[in-house]
């Protein structure tokens, strides 16, 4: 369909960028589920801020998109200023808890920088190629939400 309304050809011999996107939604949810299972509620939402505001900012930054980077940056500081409310933990609780619960955290901070870098990998910075054939963008969503619904059912 794309070929015939968009005069680009599709290449068929690509698609591990769907499975990419498997993994970084399975680590995605897991991530998640590991902050609301394991943490207090405060300290959750300090965690999964961060970690959404680290995910924005490393899209920005991969693919170049000034508006993301900016996202990412903004929402980094709004955690940062929201810290030790009423609402939210503070980076010292935090860190209590990760010193509580090293190898917990270490698991944690590794999948972290896996997901957000398999999660920017699975996204396409151009949508078409160098060899000017459109990218197959469903594979990479339907692959992150399979990732997803697999942990979910996992859980």
């Amino acid at each position: 369909m794309f070929e015939v309304i968009m005069d680009f050809g599709i290449q068929n011999d690509r698609g591990f960028s769907g499975v990419v996107g498997a993994i970084g939604g399975f680590l995605l949810m897991s991530i998640i589920g590991t902050f609301v299972q394991e943490q207090e509620e405060k300290i959750s939402i300090l965690s999964m801020g961060m970690y959404f505001s680290i995910l924005l900012l490393q899209l920005g930054i991969t693919t170049s998109r000034k508006l993301w980077t900016l996202a990412g940056l903004s929402s980094l500081t709004a955690v940062s200023a929201g810290s030790n409310t009423q609402y939210m933990s503070s980076f010292p609780k935090l860190h209590n808890w990760m010193m509580e619960n090293s190898r917990l955290s270490l698991l944690i901070l590794i999948c972290v920088c896996v997901s957000v870098m398999a999660f920017s990998a699975s996204l396409p910075s151009n949508i078409i190629s160098s060899s000017g054939a459109i990218k197959n963008i469903v594979a990479h969503g339907a692959g992150i939400l399979f990732g997803m619904g697999v942990q979910i059912l996992l859980r």
